[in-house]
């Protein structure tokens, strides 16, 4: 297992959760190593407090999470405080394509409520 995220499944959902704060370079490294592991369309990344990134790396982790996930998809992020809450809107105004789909929520049932009621193949929550 690897000391920088972890991988569980719920459902039919893939939850991901970022272990501890990491440079840029390591968690372009950690987004890849993850692609590589899940097929899942649906997924829900915990971000805890963890998610500390500049707008230029906010850009930086956007630009490079389109070139892993080219499928149709639906992501809810779980972000507990503020600071993780705001720049995972950032990041969602960056990420978010007609492939992708985002949602940033409060706490765990908000993401798996979005999730389960969206059909990522028709295209709506």
């Amino acid at each position: 297992m690897d000391d920088r995220y972890d991988i569980s499944y719920i459902d039919d959902i893939a939850v991901l959760r970022v272990q501890k704060a990491l440079p840029l370079a390591e968690m372009l490294e950690t987004l890849t190593e993850i692609a590589a592991q899940i097929t899942a369309s649906k997924r829900m990344w915990v971000a805890d407090d963890h998610f500390l990134f500049n707008d230029e790396e906010i850009r930086a982790i956007a630009a490079h999470s389109k070139t892993l996930w080219t499928e149709d998809s639906v992501v809810a992020y779980v972000a507990y405080d503020d600071t993780s809450f705001n720049l995972l809107r950032m990041l969602e105004i960056w990420r978010e394509d007609e492939h992708y789909r985002i949602k940033v929520c409060n706490d765990m049932s908000s993401a798996l409520d979005w999730l389960r009621g969206w059909d990522a193949a028709a295209g709506s929550a």
